[in-house]
């Protein structure tokens, strides 16, 4: 699960990771909040899914690569099972992305995209990633 954030999560700190992360600081209506909360969790249990699947295709490649002559079909084979169970990560991690930013409002779509350029950057994720970016209530400190 510690790629999440590479692979299956969102921007770094927009939903996944102990709560909602940046969108819990948009100030979500309660609507908002149960719906985004249903597609965190409804991610969090594909994550799980595919992220046991990797493990245990990785166990396999284990397998395939201790042996006296690896064979490097085989090995591949289980890398192309590896690499599409990722991309499936990926892709589903963008499908939810979108669908918590269609919860938004506007002004809210506006607020998180200023803060994800760095107007408003939450730690490292500042201008350029110069690590000086503040997050919302931190102005003036």
């Amino acid at each position: 699960m510690g790629m999440m954030a590479g692979i299956g999560g969102m921007w770094p700190g927009m939903m996944m990771g102990g709560g909602m992360g940046m969108m819990g600081m948009l100030n979500l209506s309660d609507e908002q909040r149960a719906k985004v909360r249903k597609i965190e969790d409804e991610q969090r249990k594909k994550n799980r899914d595919l992220y046991a699947k990797i493990e245990d295709e990785s166990v396999k490649l284990r397998d395939l690569y201790d042996t006296d002559m690896p064979d490097a079909k085989k090995i591949g084979a289980e890398y192309d099972k590896i690499f599409d169970l990722k991309r499936e990560a990926i892709v589903a991690s963008i499908e939810a992305n979108n669908k918590a930013r269609a919860v938004l409002t506007k002004e809210q779509q506006e607020q998180l995209k200023q803060w994800r350029r760095g107007g408003m950057g939450m730690g490292g994720y500042g201008p350029r990633g110069t690590g000086q970016g503040m997050g919302p209530g931190m102005m003036g400190r």
